[in-house]
């Protein structure tokens, strides 16, 4: 039973120095799946309407990161914590499924899928409402005044000085937008945007951005330090697009051109004619979006990136607080995970939207020795990664067999289940895979070779060895707060198993010279889950 507490209109009295800072008291609601599914559906008529393709856009998009997921959710509990990433890439993995599995039956109607899901959605909460004799309406009747932990006490500080962390993502954006216009074109200088033009204050705006993070996490101030965490979204992801009309990357339209085939021909690709034929659950999903909302590919794949990195920002602030960090913790996290990610492949790939739902999966995985439902809507998410990506679901199958046999993660039939579908539907293709060799040997160190070789160009090789270098600091530091955690006996054996076994894959594949590129890519989410804790230690 919750108590309702009337809000005070009356001001607190400064507390003098010395003495107890009171509690403060806080609106909450708690969060019901059936009515966010509601919301959701809500977004998903609106795509369905003749409103411009921006707006339907951005309305699809909302649908299909709450609608689907919070529609589960509903039904089958799972530990709080794990909401914040659970309900958008279940969501995205519900999608992925519907959408591929109407391309493999040749019922391909986009507006037919939508509405489909959209009654679906709205059906689920409806059905919850008539159980429980409720309704949507509710959620007015469901705020209450709670207390909550005191802020440090900052009377005596002056207004900038209370506000110092949002006044340095502020300033962060205002440089941002400053530098934008200066930035070059194809004149660039070979050694990138921050030798070149108004690039440099580019890297001022990232170091206060980082500053920023630090103030909002030493004075415990959450909202602070996530809107720290935005500006280094925009900073680092948005610029490229601010900067450009169309997506930079080449083998962007490559993946724009299997779009364009689905779209136009309501069919996948012939089997032999490229091994997108067979690993089509992402283009499927995008050419349902872009024909449901009347949004150009190329316009979605142009602001791909920031959504993907506000989604990854979301599913380690999740992971965090699934192992039991606490919030601010949670949001060191996701920075270092943004600020350290220098692997390009976050762009409109398969790749970006394996990465999101492997995240998401082991998150789940995580929540299982608690939740057992949390362990078997994994197996959901691991279904829509295996058509989307060939090399990260075995990443993912990996660690899985590794928290299962450690009891780390729960049922354990769950590893078996993963592995099954993965060696299922890599045999079920395995002629288009065959070609491209299914191991390329046992040598950790020729299959660390990256495929960007030495070209005699200082600029080319000084940015090797930038990356080089971060990716080992990273990876050392990561490993010091391990041992760090293991003396001063805390858990530590799963956050190891997620930050250093993606080097696995190097003992068989190299993945055309790209192996080393995505072994560090997919030990960023453990890595920060180390690092994060010693650096709040540090700071506090």
């Amino acid at each position: 039973m919750t108590a309702t507490m009337e809000p005070t209109t009356a001001r607190s009295a400064p507390t003098a120095v010395g003495e107890p800072v009171p509690p403060r008291r806080l609106p909450v609601m708690p969060l019901r799946m059936a009515d966010l599914a509601v919301v959701g559906a809500a977004a998903g008529v609106i795509a369905m309407t003749g409103l411009p393709s921006a707006v339907r856009a951005v309305s699809l998009v909302v649908f299909i990161l709450i609608g689907p997921g919070a529609a589960v959710l509903t039904w089958v509990r799972i530990p709080r914590r794990a909401l914040v990433s659970g309900v958008p890439v279940l969501g995205m993995a519900v999608v992925t499924l519907v959408t591929i599995t109407a391309m493999w039956s040749y019922r391909w109607s986009p507006p037919d899928i939508l509405w489909t899901q959209v009654v679906a959605v709205a059906g689920s909460s409806a059905y919850w409402y008539h159980r429980n004799r409720t309704s949507v309406l509710a959620m007015a009747h469901r705020w209450h005044w709670r207390s909550a932990a005191p802020l440090p006490a900052m009377q005596d500080r002056s207004v900038v000085r209370r506000h110092l962390s949002l006044l340095l993502s502020g300033l962060a954006v205002a440089i941002w937008l400053a530098a934008v216009p200066g930035l070059p074109g194809v004149d660039a200088s070979y050694y990138g945007l921050l030798f070149s033009g108004s690039g440099p204050l580019l890297a001022v705006s990232i170091a206060l951005c980082s500053w920023a993070v630090l103030v909002a996490v030493r004075d415990r101030k959450l909202l602070p330090a996530a809107t720290a965490i935005a500006a280094a979204i925009i900073v680092a992801r948005v610029t490229t697009v601010a900067a450009t009309e169309v997506p930079l990357w080449d083998w962007t339209y490559k993946h724009l051109a299997v779009v364009d085939y689905l779209m136009v021909h309501d069919r996948i690709m012939p089997d032999g004619t490229d091994i997108y034929a067979q690993w089509t659950a992402f283009f499927a999903v995008w050419a349902w979006f872009c024909e449901a909302t009347g949004l150009p590919a190329i316009t979605a794949a142009h602001y791909f990136t920031p959504v993907i990195h506000v989604l990854i920002a979301l599913t380690v602030y999740s992971a965090a607080r699934i192992v039991g960090q606490s919030r601010r913790t949670a949001l060191a996290a996701a920075f270092i995970v943004e600020v350290v990610n220098w692997v390009g492949q976050d762009y409109f790939a398969p790749q970006a939207w394996a990465l999101v739902l492997g995240f998401g999966l082991l998150g789940l995985l995580l929540a299982s020795p608690r939740s057992k439902a949390s362990g078997i809507l994994g197996i959901v998410v691991f279904a829509a990664m295996v058509p989307t990506h060939q090399l990260t679901p075995f990443w993912v199958v990996g660690v899985a067999f590794l928290l299962c046999a450690f009891k780390r993660a729960r049922p354990r039939w769950v590893a078996f289940a993963m592995a099954a579908i993965a060696l299922g539907y890599l045999l079920l293709n395995l002629e288009a895979v065959l070609p491209y060799g299914l191991l390329s040997g046992g040598s950790p160190i020729d299959n660390a070779a990256s495929n960007v070789l030495t070209s005699g160009l200082p600029a080319k090789d000084f940015t090797s060895a930038v990356v080089r270098s971060l990716s080992i600091v990273v990876i050392l530091t990561a490993f010091g707060c391990a041992v760090w955690r293991w003396r001063r006996k805390r858990p530590v054996f799963a956050l190891g198993i997620l930050a250093f076994s993606s080097f696995g894959l190097l003992f068989g594949q190299s993945y055309g010279g790209e192996a080393i590129f995505r072994v560090y890519m997919y030990a960023l989410l453990g890595c920060a889950l180390l690092i994060a804790p010693a650096l709040i230690a540090a700071v506090d």
